[in-house]
C-alpha cells in the first residue's frame, strides 16, 4: 500500500523546425509506501487538450442541449524509459524526485535524439 507524497507539474518545451516550439506540461505524483519508507512509486499525466460534447440533457429529438466544450483532462504518461507506477528505492521523497526526474530526462533524449541536461 502507497500513500500520496506530493504532486509536481513540469513543463517541458522542445524548440521544433522553424523555431516553432512543442510544449506540454506533467503532473507527476509522488508516493511512498506504508511498509517500506525507502520505497516509493510515481504517476505521470500529461495534460491533453479535447473538445467534448455532452450527452445530457438532451432536447426532445434526442440532441445534447449544449454545445460542445474544450477541456483539459489528465491522461496517463507512459514513454520508454519512463514508466508509469515505476517503483523507486531512495532515501527521501526528494531523492526520489530526482530519481524521476533522471527516468524523464532519459525519456526525453530517446524521444528527441538529443542529449539533455536537466538541472
Amino acid at each position: 500500500m502507497f500513500k500520496h507524497c506530493d504532486t509536481y507539474e513540469i513543463d517541458i518545451c522542445f524548440k521544433g523546425k522553424d523555431d516553432e516550439d512543442d510544449e506540454f506540461s506533467l503532473r507527476i505524483e509522488l508516493f511512498r509506501s506504508l511498509t517500506n519508507k525507502k520505497l516509493f512509486r510515481y504517476k505521470a499525466w500529461r495534460n491533453e487538450f479535447f473538445r467534448i460534447q455532452s450527452t445530457f440533457p438532451q432536447s426532445n429529438s434526442g440532441n445534447p442541449k449544449h454545445e460542445p466544450s474544450d477541456e483539459t483532462i489528465l491522461v496517463g504518461f507512459s514513454q520508454p524509459y519512463f514508466e508509469s507506477s515505476k517503483e523507486i528505492r531512495a532515501d527521501s521523497a526528494s531523492n526520489a524526485l530526482k530519481k524521476v526526474i533522471q527516468d524523464l530526462g532519459k525519456s526525453l533524449e530517446h524521444i528527441t535524439s538529443k542529449s539533455l541536461k536537466i538541472k
